[in-house]
């Protein structure tokens, strides 16, 4: 404490945090709304386990596939907080900004001054992507904003080059040496836990080590570069072998790019100007928001030696993750990518670590030089420093960072309780951007998701691929489209879809006003449908009631089964709205049972798998495949019956080796935490 540096540090930390609370006030007290991807955890520890270690899969209309990680994550940590999941959703979403911020602290430290690192704090928490990915409700940038710092700093010791390395064999100041296997762990670790909510950081990390590597060329300091990449890969394929058997959902054929890199939003997106200025929400605009190039800009004119190569690193990384936001926003590029703010946290990392090179400059470089423009220059990037942090400060006036103050959920809780009896399908439909839950896409601009049972839930965020027989969900809606049937509620209704929803915001009015439109006729045609009845909701929503609607799980009769050929289409030629219920009573993940009358037909609105099986009084009935991809059981004799999904053994032998291989990798990193480092003291000037 009576280190100067460490007080002025400890006061930019106390007004940093001053800040953050303020901005949050409401996020922390009265919960983080459901926006985007920042869906409720409404089930329990328990609940989520049992989805994670089930081999079906309930997104669309069910597959039989591995479930992404999260579950079983979230369901762990759920289980450790004793089943507090609003405390555990908060921490995840809100707790990840100082989780950056604490990384940005931690990037500059091989720099060897206490400056360096406030200046890369103010830079990372006063940039516009935290703020506007939670307004936005993109978990997955919140998730990539909280360990791009640690990756970039790995990626940077994988060099050992200075700061970040060796000086003729002695270890840098403030540095912790390690091996090369030590940093493929770490950033293995990192990735895998960013992996959970956004798969396609496996390939934004050696992204990132590519442009560092461009980097390194254009400063015409080339050594490392090879490490750097080698880390990269290495940390990129433990990631993927610590998410086994889900990743492997990803290699599968048919399999479409979007499934790992998200829905690609339509062009209407950002242009270059918002993009430089991390302008992808309702904060970040001009002038201010150019101050944070302007005070990256300070080490390329000043800098010398290590400062002004890391300078130019930062600056490439920077330049690259832009560039290619830019043309995957103009449609350019002949392959699929994320989002344009997931691309531009990178650019946020690599002008984090420049700013921070630029003070480190300005104590070591700029006492070398006659007064001059470098000097002006020096003031000019401090004055641009203090006037990037001022957005911030407004935008934490609101107490919720710009969010909405409701959500889709409030204005459709009428859809959780409605049909409490029978078990049903909602179909989203809309902008990618405005759906709240994870979704497929469908044509023009449009997309596609499903919810069982009601609103959106963890369950719904990771879909993974439409291949196979939720793509009949596509096909149906594509018919009435392009107005080939105005039946769509009877293509539905094999498909237990209840309520046909349209989102055309973020949320529903008053909270939210900017329009995610849908392509233009696309709600008259749906507003034609002789079998959809719409219903009176806020504006921002559209809800259609399918009439010709029958349950999930329904009972017809065994004289008239539903034909066994004909796909989608032969839907039209049937009316089975009264279908009554049937296993109303759920006994444990993926088994109901209930009474069956006898010469009765169960109809299971599900894909197609023989590992469904259902049992009347014990004895087994046949399995068929109505409308040529569902599932039926014709039953002759009624009685107690029991329907249930049977998970392969080879399942669980697979889950339990990636429970080990995580168990193994902690491990290792503890270790790596508590050994001791060998440092050698080298003359720097350093202001600890």
């Amino acid at each position: 404490l009576r280190s100067g540096t460490f007080r002025v540090a400890a006061a930019v930390w106390g007004v940093a945090a001053i800040v953050f609370l303020a901005g949050s006030r409401h996020l922390l007290t009265r919960g983080v709304p459901a926006v985007g991807e920042l869906v409720p955890f409404t089930s329990g520890p328990v609940d989520l386990l049992r989805e994670w270690a089930s081999g079906w899969r309930s997104a669309g209309l069910g597959s039989e596939a591995p479930n992404p990680t999260l579950f079983g994550a979230v369901g762990l940590l759920g289980g450790v907080l004793g089943g507090t999941m609003g405390l555990l959703r908060t921490l995840l979403t809100v707790g990840l900004i100082p989780l950056g911020a604490f990384g940005a602290y931690r990037l500059a430290r091989p720099v060897g001054s206490r400056y360096a690192q406030i200046a890369a704090l103010l830079v990372y928490v006063a940039l516009p992507v935290p703020y506007n990915a939670l307004a936005e409700g993109r978990w997955g940038v919140l998730a990539l904003y909280a360990a791009a710092p640690v990756l970039l700093s790995q990626l940077a010791l994988a060099s050992r080059l200075a700061p970040f390395g060796s000086i003729e064999g002695a270890a840098w100041p403030r540095l912790r040496p390690r091996t090369t296997r030590q940093l493929v762990l770490s950033v293995g670790l990192v990735t895998a836990a960013v992996a959970t909510v956004l798969p396609v950081v496996v390939a934004i990390v050696p992204a990132m080590a590519a442009a560092i590597m461009l980097g390194s060329f254009l400063a015409y300091r080339t050594r490392g570069t090879t490490r750097i990449l080698g880390v990269a890969f290495g940390g990129a394929a433990l990631a993927v072998a610590l998410h086994l058997p889900w990743s492997i959902d990803f290699l599968l054929p048919g399999t479409t790019l979007s499934a790992f890199t998200g829905v690609e939003a339509p062009a209407h997106g950002a242009d270059l100007a918002e993009l430089l200025r991390f302008q992808l929400g309702p904060i970040g605009g001009a002038p201010l928001g150019w101050a944070f190039v302007v005070a990256a800009a300070l080490p390329l004119l000043v800098g010398q030696a290590e400062r002004h190569a890391w300078a130019v690193r930062g600056w490439t990384l920077a330049v690259v993750s832009w560039g290619v936001a830019w043309l995957s926003q103009r449609g350019d590029l002949p392959v699929a990518l994320p989002p344009p703010d997931v691309l531009v946290v990178p650019a946020a990392a690599g002008l984090t670590l420049a700013t921070a090179m630029g003070v480190a400059a300005f104590q070591v470089d700029l006492p070398g030089y006659r007064f001059g423009w470098r000097q002006i220059a020096s003031g000019v990037a401090a004055a641009a420093l203090g006037l990037a942090t001022l957005p911030i400060l407004g935008a934490a006036f609101d107490g919720r960072w710009e969010m909405p103050a409701g959500s889709h959920n409030r204005a459709l809780a009428f859809i959780d309780t409605e049909h409490e009896e029978m078990d049903f399908r909602v179909l989203w439909l809309g902008d990618p951007t405005a759906l709240p839950l994870g979704s497929w896409e469908l044509a023009d601009g449009l997309a596609y998701g499903t919810t069982d049972q009601g609103t959106p839930r963890l369950e719904d965020l990771l879909v993974g691929s439409d291949d196979g027989r939720t793509g009949l969900l596509a096909d149906a809606v594509d018919l009435a489209r392009t107005g080939q049937t105005a039946r769509l509620g009877r293509l539905l209704a094999p498909m237990g879809v209840r309520y046909v929803v349209v989102a055309e915001r973020v949320a529903p009015a008053p909270f939210a006003t900017e329009t995610r439109p849908t392509p233009r006729g696309f709600t008259a045609t749906l507003d034609a449908q002789l079998d959809l009845e719409p219903l009176d909701v806020p504006a921002g929503l559209r809800v259609y009631r399918n009439q010709a609607f029958f349950p999930v799980r329904a009972a017809a009769p065994l004289e008239e089964p539903p034909p066994t050929e004909g796909g989608i289409a032969s839907a039209t030629e049937l009316d089975l709205a009264d279908l009554p219920a049937v296993l109303p009573e759920e006994d444990g993940r993926l088994t109901w049972k209930g009474r069956v009358t006898p010469e009765s037909y169960v109809l299971l609105s599900a894909s197609h798998s023989g590992k469904w099986r259902l049992e009347v009084d014990g004895a087994s009935a046949e399995l068929e495949k109505p409308f040529g991809w569902s599932m039926g059981f014709p039953v002759t004799e009624g009685g107690d019956a029991t329907l249930r999904f049977r998970t392969p053994p080879l399942r669980y032998a697979l889950l339990a080796a990636q429970v080990l291989a995580w168990l193994l990798a902690l491990r290792a990193a503890v270790r790596l935490r508590l050994t001791p480092p060998e440092r050698r003291d080298v003359p720097v000037a350093v202001d600890w």
